[in-house]
Parts: C-alpha cells; sequence; structure tokens
C-alpha cells in the first residue's frame, strides 16, 4: 500500500489533475456517438448524408443479410486451402510502430504463426481472391465505383492498435471475425490534432494512444470524439481526412479479419448513372470491378476547390491553380472539349481521362491547386438522428422505417421506447455506459409484403499508401 499512496502524492503535489493524462486515448471526454443503420446505405442517401457531409456511418450487421461469401467460408483451414501460396505482408508489431519494416511470408505460414506471434497480416487483396469479397451496393454507382483504389485484407489475434492518424481517400470498413472499437475525431479539429508531434509525410501522430500525455499534447484534451464499436458483419464508412484510431479484439475465437474498400474522395453524385440500381443490400463480386488510376487522387484534390458549387466558372477555375492562368485556361478548354463555354458541369469535370490530362499538362499539376483551409470549429453533438429516405422511390415502393439515434444517454430512453415497438430490445454493457442496441427487429414494407430484418448492437503488391492498422 505504501508505495501506492506514495506515487499518488507525488502526483497530486505536482498538480496532475489533467482528466485523461497518462490514459488511452478518448479518456479525457465522453464520446460522440456515430449514425447507423441496419443494412448497407444506398448509394444517394450514403453520398448526400455522409460522404458529401463527411460524417461517418455505421451499418449494423449488413454481411448477415447479404451475399458476401468471405464473409461466410473464410476459415483459416479454408484460406490455407484455397490461398495458402499467397505471399503476404505482416507487421512485426500489434501496436503500430511506423518505422518497423514489414515481412513477407506466404498466407499458409501467417496462419501458422499469427496466434503465436505478435504480428499481424495487411495485404491488398489478392486476384484470386477478389470473387470471395463482394462490394456492396453502396458504393457500385454514382461514379463511385470508378474511383476504388484498393481493397485490404487484415487478420490477426486481436489486440492490435494502430497510431491516430488520417487518410486522403474516404474508407469503407468491414469486420468478418472478431470486433474492432474505432476512435474518430472530425477533420474541422485538425489545428488541434496537428499542434504537437504530427508527421505530416504519413500524417499520423505520434501520441501514444494507450497512455496520451495531456501535457505533451495539450490540444487534445479540448477535442471532441465518436466512438463507433464494430461486431463481425458490421461495416463502418470513415470520411477522407478524418482522424481515426483503431482497436481490434480476437474474440471467443482469438481471430480478427476485416476487408476494407479504398476509394478517392467524390465531388459530385451522378444520381442518373444510379437509376438501374432498385434493390438494398445487394452485392457484386470485387472481381467484377477495376480499380482507379492513382491520378483519380489527382482529380479529387483540383476539384476539392469547387465542393460547394453546382457548376465551375472558367474564371472560378483558373483562379484556384498555381500555374500561370494560361496553361489552366488551356486545361478548361481540354475538358469541355474546346467548345465555346464559359462554365463546366460535374459531369464534364468527371469525365475527362486524368491520364492523358497528366501528360499534357505536368506543369499545371506539379503547381498544384489553392485549397481552402478547414474551417476549425466546435462542433456541438448532433442532437436529432439523420432521417435517411430511401432513394431507389422511382424503381420501387419499398419503404423502411428503422429507428436511428444519436446514441448518447439523453437520448437513450426514447430509443427503448421504439425498439420495442418493434419487439426488439437493447441495454447498456456492464463495462461501457453508452447504449447498445441488442437485436432490433425492424419492419420492412415492400409492395405490399411485410418482412423483418435484424439490426444488431496482382500477385499483389502492398499498396502504396500506408493503411491504418485495423
Amino acid at each position: 500500500m505504501c508505495p501506492l499512496y506514495f506515487v499518488f502524492i507525488l502526483k497530486f503535489a505536482a498538480g496532475e489533475t489533467l482528466k485523461g493524462h497518462q490514459q488511452p486515448l478518448g479518456s479525457h471526454a465522453p464520446p460522440l456517438g456515430v449514425t447507423f443503420i441496419g443494412k448497407f446505405s444506398s448509394p444517394g442517401v450514403f453520398y448526400e448524408n455522409f460522404v458529401k457531409e463527411s460524417q461517418p456511418l455505421l451499418m449494423k450487421s449488413p454481411l448477415l443479410d447479404t451475399p458476401f461469401p468471405a464473409f461466410e467460408k473464410w476459415t483459416d483451414d479454408f484460406l490455407r486451402e484455397e490461398y495458402g501460396s499467397e505471399v503476404v505482408s505482416v507487421e512485426q508489431s500489434k501496436k503500430e510502430k511506423r518505422n518497423l519494416r514489414p515481412s513477407t511470408m506466404t498466407l499458409h505460414e501467417f496462419l501458422d504463426l499469427y496466434q503465436k506471434k505478435n504480428v499481424y497480416m495487411v495485404q491488398s487483396l489478392p486476384s484470386s481472391m477478389k470473387d470471395d469479397v463482394h462490394l456492396p451496393i453502396t458504393l457500385q454507382c454514382g461514379g463511385t465505383q470508378h474511383l476504388l483504389h484498393d481493397a485490404v485484407l487484415w487478420m490477426s489475434s486481436g489486440g492490435t492498435k494502430s497510431v491516430l492518424h488520417s487518410d486522403k481517400l474516404d474508407n469503407l470498413l468491414c469486420v468478418l471475425s472478431g470486433t474492432k472499437d474505432v476512435i474518430l475525431i472530425d477533420k474541422a479539429y485538425q489545428s488541434d490534432v496537428e499542434a504537437h508531434g504530427f508527421v505530416q509525410e504519413g500524417t499520423y501522430s505520434t501520441v501514444d494512444v494507450d497512455s496520451v500525455n495531456l501535457k505533451q499534447y495539450p490540444r487534445l484534451k479540448a477535442v471532441p470524439w465518436h466512438r463507433a464499436h464494430l461486431e463481425a458483419g458490421d461495416c463502418i464508412y470513415i470520411p477522407y481526412k478524418w482522424y481515426h484510431q483503431i482497436n481490434s479484439c480476437g474474440g471467443d475465437m482469438n481471430r480478427n479479419v476485416a476487408v476494407n474498400y479504398w476509394f478517392s474522395h467524390r465531388w459530385w453524385h451522378n444520381a442518373t448513372d444510379c437509376r438501374a440500381f432498385h434493390l438494398l443490400n445487394i452485392t457484386e463480386p470485387l472481381s467484377k470491378f477495376t480499380f482507379a488510376s492513382p491520378n483519380e487522387q489527382i482529380r479529387s484534390h483540383i476539384l476539392e476547390p469547387f465542393g460547394e458549387m453546382d457548376s465551375i466558372s472558367k474564371a472560378d477555375f483558373v483562379s484556384v491553380f498555381l500555374a500561370e492562368a494560361t496553361l489552366a485556361g488551356e486545361f478548361f478548354h481540354y475538358i469541355s472539349k474546346n467548345q465555346t463555354t464559359e462554365v463546366l458541369s460535374w459531369a464534364q469535370l468527371y469525365a475527362f481521362d486524368i491520364d492523358d490530362a497528366v501528360m499534357k499538362f505536368p506543369e499545371l499539376f506539379a503547381a498544384g491547386v489553392k485549397l481552402q483551409k478547414e474551417k476549425v470549429h466546435k462542433k456541438k453533438p448532433q442532437k436529432e438522428p439523420i432521417k435517411v429516405q430511401d432513394d431507389f422511390q422511382e424503381e420501387s415502393d419499398r419503404k423502411i422505417n428503422i429507428p436511428m439515434i444519436t446514441p448518447d444517454d439523453e437520448e437513450f430512453e426514447k430509443m427503448l421506447e421504439e425498439v420495442a415497438k418493434h419487439g426488439g430490445s437493447a441495454h447498456r454493457t456492464a463495462n461501457d455506459e453508452r447504449p447498445v442496441i441488442n437485436d432490433v427487429k425492424v419492419k420492412v414494407t415492400s409492395k405490399g409484403q411485410k418482412q423483418e430484418t435484424k439490426l444488431d448492437t496482382d500477385k499483389e503488391k502492398r499498396s502504396s499508401h500506408r493503411h491504418d492498422e485495423f
């Protein structure tokens, strides 16, 4: 008892009273919730409410109700038998250390090792495995399907921890086995997160996620954060540039498997492209889709200054480029196919060949564009849930009534009442006072019929950008 008492006195005398100091990331303040639904989001709803608004979305249990072979049959024995000869990249520490070089081995070798050693696998999905991994309807139309850059397979025995970081790509992460806890921080708090100990070349913080030194990183104590808990079968959208840190657990099987899809941030949704998609929760094998040129990230970057505009005038277009105006003007007419127009539509901005453009205007792209700095503001917690409306009204009379809440204490009682109406239940976990939905049955009416669906609480090289550890 004496040593513990002595340590306490020293800390008190030193004035160490910062809440969350020397504790895990997020201990400084209660978490905010994340909007969730019990299915894969339809493309229009997903873009308008989450991609465009830069808001995360938790999709509960869609893999339980949709074709996704990897979720159903990827046992260790199956992976060893079918894909054991694939060469994979293996990190040598479960707590992410970006100065450590990964090793390579066959998947068979990794499967024999991962339950015994402090390692985890992160590998761009080999072509041979792309029939087993499907692409959700959420990303299949509207233009997003042309902006897919990578699909990455993650595997460990649990206990992995990523650094706090951000990515310049949008991310859809799906858990096949085990659980994940995701800490999310809005990109609006860039100045706070990056004030101390931030490595710009890798867009990650050097803060120790297990023991945050709030004296060394003082501005983190004022940053609000969101928490999402993912079970097997869940998927989460992490908006580009949002800071996040992920902890994985192996669960009862001591096994954690996940797949994530990287795609360039899109500034315009082509609704016409989605008219043929009248079903929800459908998936297609990833092998049917082609990954985008890396230059699509350049397109996304140069279009960012125009994100809030319906159309782009020649004057506005030319003004953002750091290269000379004459060259930017030539690029404008290249996009418009030399038509006598002073305005570009979003359809035109996404129709031109970005690879050809990079070859024709190398100086323009090398100079870059002027980007408005993020407005740093302190957002208040969202009090009202996002009301999701089906964006397939023209093709189907399917109507969905899903209770969607921001899971904070203030709304918990209201949620209980709504859940009870649908024959479900909700509870608080023993170690976490945040509300958790459990076995909520949601009524779905489609063409006069009622159903019930559950909502639960090449050989390939490694990708050129560093992924976060899931």
